[in-house]
């Protein structure tokens, strides 16, 4: 079922110790579609997102892939600006490690 498999979220953050006038404020959204195939034990993370700042106007699209076992997740990610002052494009890599029980 695809509702088992797609997770939705957003969120936001303000800076509520700030000078009179300036505009602050972060909001983010993204989605992940988890692909897996049998049993669930392993799978394929898609994900996409997009970030918008309003005390500098930036506006960023994010999108990740990784893989997935019970033991370790591999996990690539980009970041790049899509509005706002300057062109930033930001890559990662990421490995996670589970330990047994």
């Amino acid at each position: 079922m695809l509702a088992d498999r797609l997770n939705l979220g957003a969120d936001a953050v303000w800076h509520i110790d700030h000078p009179d006038g300036q505009k602050t404020g972060r909001y983010s959204t993204g989605a992940e579609l988890f692909l897996t195939g049998e049993g669930g034990e392993q799978g394929y993370p898609l994900r996409v997102g997009y970030v918008y700042d309003r005390s500098t106007f930036d506006k960023y699209v994010t999108a990740g892939l990784g893989f997935v076992t019970p033991r370790l997740g591999l996990d690539l990610g980009m970041r790049t600006q899509v509005g706002g002052e300057g062109s930033e494009f930001l890559f990662e890599v990421g490995l996670r490690l589970f330990m047994p029980q």
